[in-house]
């Protein structure tokens, strides 16, 4: 599917748009909703979380609760305007650029004279229509019994045992249904960091509230995992097709994303090639493992 995303951070809504999604795909806005809800919890999150209650609002692309074929227009409003929507025409041009952010070079690149023109675009506001293409994905997706996870396992220098958890994760994976078994999900929805080791998330958040105090942020990782998928997706055959580099490009997209490593590919300059690569084994209960 393609899709394209418009509005400001601070302006009336934010739009997007799907096309060539696949028709009669069932539509459970509820869903997409609880996404969206998702994507503003956590700890330590900052305060324009608590003003937002975010909710689409499809406009064009579903009938009758269901996809048909058409382009999938939708809006998502935002409450903060009518906090900005006098401000902004009144508003001094910001002309110092933050560094880490798009100020500078968006205000060179498109001639312009403050940089809130930048910054109301290159807001992280905008993953929230991500979050509902994402939704509209996930809903396809389970029409196959495709299902993913992801979790927090790093905040600053706390993180998760990952070798445990990467055993955790088997364990708590049925191959049969292709899911993972809910005791793992509900560790990870109840967590306020979406980090499933509660000793670890009381450690983070000790560490995010210290940082605060000294007026300072810090940075993280996550990891996310996809099961059911299909051999085949993706192909060898060009650069532009390779399965991790659409995967890398969409992610790294995204604003605070500065890195992305598949399996333990961030520590791929420190090992030999036998302890980096997994091996492949088959057999007929299971194919290839």
């Amino acid at each position: 599917m393609r899709f394209l995303s418009a509005g400001q951070s601070h302006g009336e809504a934010l739009a997007g748009i799907l096309s060539e999604f696949p028709s009669v795909v069932e539509i459970n806005t509820d869903f997409i909703n609880d996404e969206l809800k998702s994507r503003q919890a956590g700890f330590g999150r900052g305060a324009r979380m608590s003003i937002e209650k975010d909710s689409v609002s499809i406009l064009s692309g579903v009938s009758k609760g269901k996809t048909t074929g058409a382009p999938i227009s939708f809006l998502i409003k935002n409450l903060d305007w009518d906090n900005w929507k006098d401000r902004l025409d009144i508003e001094e041009d910001i002309t110092n650029p933050r560094p880490g952010h798009a100020d500078l070079t968006g205000m060179i690149k498109f001639r312009l004279k403050s940089a809130r023109d930048v910054i109301e675009r290159s807001s992280a506001r905008e993953t929230a229509v991500r979050v509902v293409a994402g939704s509209f994905a996930k809903l396809f997706l389970l029409n196959f019994n495709i299902f993913t996870l992801s979790y927090v396992e790093q905040i600053g220098n706390i993180c998760i045992d990952e070798d445990s958890y990467r055993l955790n994760i088997k364990k708590n994976f049925n191959p049969v249904k292709n899911v993972f078994d809910k005791s793992l999900i509900d560790k990870i929805s109840a967590s306020m960091l979406r980090c499933p080791d509660e000793i670890v998330t009381a450690k983070m958040i000790k560490l995010i509230k210290n940082t605060a105090k000294q007026s300072d942020t810090l940075g993280g990782s996550f990891r996310v995992f996809a099961t059911g998928i299909s051999a085949g997706l993706g192909s060898f055959s060009q650069w532009d097709t390779r399965l991790d580099a659409k995967i890398t490009a969409s992610i790294m997209s995204i604003p605070s994303v500065k890195a992305v490593a598949f399996g333990n590919g961030l520590n791929a300059g420190f090992l030999r090639g036998t302890e980096f690569h997994d091996e492949i084994f088959y057999s007929r209960e299971e194919g290839f493992f």
